[in-house]
């Protein structure tokens, strides 16, 4: 074991050592590098594997040979072949030594050099066998998370999503007071379930990742506990919980009208990043239900045919359209939708049953296929004025432009694309008014307050302006070909 010296200051340490590593070139064999102005010193020894290394908290196993600046050993795990297991950053070592093993990697070797108060200059031969990736959730250590086994990806639950969890949960004595099934228990995180800050945890986690939690009494059942019944063990006043915890799977469920009266639990991931936005000509299959199961329509289903509309026109129940819109091509999807986006609180009749007034209704949904509604109509008003906004909103004036142009050849007299015709003019202006300040103060330090420089800017200027309307021109005027009408009227390239 490690003897301890008195814990340096803090302070002492400040310094991210993994700074003076990470922007200088990578550490070789046999070279020694400072880590900090406290006098930690590291020679790699031999490389370790991968990139990732250990950080304060974790629970990190090494081996380690200690030595005195003139050869003398005071400690090894060698001798006794027992690795050692401690915390980062807790001073279970000797002070400043776990500043330069959070700068190692998996099966790393290094000899750390550093100063110690009582016995002069220090030297430990270290080798990073393995670590324990621990979090502190609630940022003051009253639940500790051990990760025993990563998850894939990078994809955490929302507070909205339905996870699926395994756990046992064991008090310090090791009585088992909460287990669940072989297959785990399903719920939505912000639910909650065992105990309050559960979902807290479970944000934390990737699909897959198995880990053992370390909960305090305050964020379990604190000092009245829980007593027995209803199936569940009793536990007792105070009590640390232990819980050996794995998230298997969880579904994304999204907000779709931002009140959480339109919610989409999406089952099956669609393809590719597009989805069916306004306006686009959509074709779904779904089944349509009550809260309580009881089928009211299907499309697409037991030899029905598919529901094909158009998005944004009113053609489906708003919750449904809104719903739709969002979604990927081959995308399945559990849709909720409250009645104030579904019938309202009128009785419908529909091909299964009668939709009573105010009922919420379910949808299980799949996307068959959609098309952008431009891909097919090149002047479509609507279309248009649209993708202009969303040009605006992403800073693509030269575009929103382009767009704004052809819906007013269309529809010279449209209220709506004028007021955007107009709100663009105005920004175009004050983005050439930044465009100009920034072309000044970059030329401002080489010929300050010249007449000739700033003539010189003004033709640059109004030289890129017309290259930029001829462009436009040129653009428009290959649209305009290309949906020109012959012999009987307009053709579409439905491409």
């Amino acid at each position: 074991m490690v003897v301890l010296s008195d814990v340096k200051d803090e302070d002492e340490f400040d310094e991210e050592p993994g700074e003076v590593i990470e922007s200088a070139p990578p550490q070789k064999v046999g070279e020694e590098r400072q880590l900090s102005n406290s006098g930690l010193k590291k020679k790699l020894i031999k490389r370790g594997l991968g990139w990732e290394t250990p950080d304060f908290n974790d629970q990190v196993t090494v081996h380690y040979v200690g030595t005195l600046l003139d050869g003398t050993k005071f400690d090894s795990t060698r001798d006794t072949n027992q690795p050692m297991i401690f915390t980062l950053g807790q001073g279970q070592v000797v002070a400043g030594l776990d500043h330069g093993v959070i700068t190692m990697k998996k099966g790393e070797v290094a000899l750390f050099t550093l100063p110690d108060d009582s016995r002069g200059i220090l030297q430990f031969e270290v080798e990073l066998i393995s670590w324990i990736k621990v979090v502190d959730v609630c940022k003051d250590g009253g639940i500790l998370k051990k990760i025993m086994e990563k998850g894939s990806g990078n994809e955490r639950p929302g507070d909205l999503d339905e996870v699926l969890v395994k756990y046992q949960v064991v008090l310090d004595d090791g009585t088992v007071v909460a287990e669940t099934p072989e297959g785990g228990v399903e719920f939505h995180v912000k639910d909650g379930y065992l105990f309050p800050r559960l979902p807290k945890v479970i944000m934390t986690m990737t699909r897959g990742e198995k880990a053992k939690l370390i909960v305090q009494p305050q964020y379990a059942f604190g000092e009245m506990g829980r007593e027995a019944g209803s199936g569940l063990h009793s536990i007792p006043p105070n009590s640390v919980l232990h819980v050996n915890i794995e998230l298997v799977s969880f579904k994304p469920v999204i907000n779709v009208t931002g009140d959480s009266m339109v919610l989409k639990k999406i089952l099956k991931e669609g393809e590719g990043a597009s989805t069916a936005d306004e306006g686009a000509n959509v074709t779904v299959r779904y089944t349509a239900m009550l809260e309580d199961g009881t089928v009211f329509e299907k499309r697409g289903i037991d030899e029905t045919q598919p529901l094909k509309f158009i998005t944004d026109e009113e053609q489906v129940i708003t919750g449904l359209d809104r719903a739709v819109e969002t979604m990927k091509k081959g995308e399945r999807a559990i849709i909720n939708i409250h009645p104030d986006y579904a019938f309202g609180n009128v009785e419908v009749r529909r091909d299964f049953a009668i939709v009573p007034p105010g009922s919420n209704v379910v949808y299980d949904i799949e996307m068959m296929d959609f098309i952008k509604v431009l891909d097919i109509e090149f002047y479509n008003v609507k279309a248009l004025y649209r993708r202009a906004q969303a040009y605006i909103e992403t800073g693509d004036y030269l575009l929103a432009d382009v767009d704004v142009k052809k819906a007013l050849e269309v529809d010279p007299q449209n209220r709506e694309v004028k007021v955007i015709k107009k709100k663009l003019k105005q920004l175009q202006a004050d983005s050439d008014k930044k465009d100009a300040k920034l072309y000044e103060n970059i030329f401002a330090h080489k010929i300050k307050d010249s007449p000739v420089a700033t003539k010189r800017l003004k033709v640059e200027k109004e030289e890129d302006e017309r290259k930029n309307e001829e462009a436009v021109r040129m653009e428009m005027d290959q649209i305009a070909d290309s949906a020109a009408p012959s012999d009987g009227g307009l053709t579409v390239d439905s491409c």
